[in-house]
């Protein structure tokens, strides 16, 4: 028979860890939110930008940014370098992995993480830290021009960004942004309100794309970092939850355990009572 006195021991640490983990989970939801209230979106520049690539609809452009110099694929997978996740970042990199195997490329890992899980497929990778919120916007205008000039020198002709994305405060998902090339202009309309041949240019249509899809990439950058650092914050609190609910459970097993011990020491107790008083009445 186990001793009562461990039993009791290990209901009291499991009472303690849950008032822990209590803690812990309601700071993460508080970070969740407090982080979704304050994400920005760039929807007014999108408008901006669709309205410039309406008036270069009908002219040909020819530029690594729209049409490829090479058919391999840049993969940048984000991951956090954070822990109580609940196997979020393996599921980025399983992701990113699909992505490379359908078209070898490059794997660019954001975090030193993702960099341990795929040190095991054999796959060649380079490194970028891991993302953090006071130096988000820089870290993600790094990677827009590291992957920008692959594409321009031919690194690469394809840029897909994988990354961890938070439906709801409890459901996560791992999403893939297609960033080059850049499909935006197939889907604007050809309806220019100005005729082509009435927009007078000083840049060539191949220079004003390049740019304007240069400023898109690192705009589309920082919000999938925000994306991804809320996802993060979601797993976090998943995760607690999901430990806080099988600590209760064992918790729970404990009690009964417990419980039925104490009730076999009191009844064994009460018969070797009762057999020393037969013992020493006769």
């Amino acid at each position: 028979m186990e001793p009562i006195a461990k039993i009791k021991k290990e209901m009291e640490f499991n009472k303690t860890m849950g008032s822990l983990l209590g803690v812990i989970k309601t700071i993460a939801g508080m970070e969740f939110h407090a982080f979704k209230k304050k994400m920005t979106t760039f929807d007014r520049f999108t408008e901006v930008l669709e309205s410039a690539f309406t008036m270069l609809r009908r002219r040909r452009i020819e530029h690594p940014f729209v049409e490829p110099l090479v058919n391999s694929t840049g993969i940048i997978a984000v991951t956090s370098d954070t822990g109580l996740l609940g196997g979020l970042n393996m599921q980025v990199i399983r992701t990113a992995v699909n992505e490379y195997n359908k078209n070898p490329g490059k794997i660019v890992v954001v975090g030193k993480r993702g960099e341990m899980y795929l040190k095991g497929y054999g796959i060649p990778f380079i490194t970028f830290p891991g993302i953090k919120e006071d130096s988000r916007q820089e870290q993600a205008f790094q990677l827009r021009d590291y992957a920008a000039d692959q594409v321009l020198r031919g690194g690469f002709g394809k840029v897909k960004v994988v990354f961890p994305y938070a439906e709801s405060f409890t459901t996560q998902r791992i999403k893939i942004a297609e960033m080059i090339p850049f499909r935006k202009m197939e889907n604007i309309s050809d309806k220019s309100p100005i005729p082509a041949k009435d927009i007078i240019m000083e840049s060539t249509p191949d220079g004003i794309v390049e740019y304007l899809v240069y400023l898109w990439m690192g705009q589309s950058m920082f919000e999938i970092l925000g994306w991804s650092r809320l996802a993060e914050l979601a797993a976090r609190y998943t995760h607690l939850e999901t430990s806080s609910q099988k600590l209760e459970e064992a918790n729970s097993k404990l009690r009964i355990k417990y419980h039925k011990i104490r009730h076999q020491l009191i009844d064994r107790t009460m018969c070797e009572l009762f057999s020393a008083r037969s013992v020493f009445g006769n």
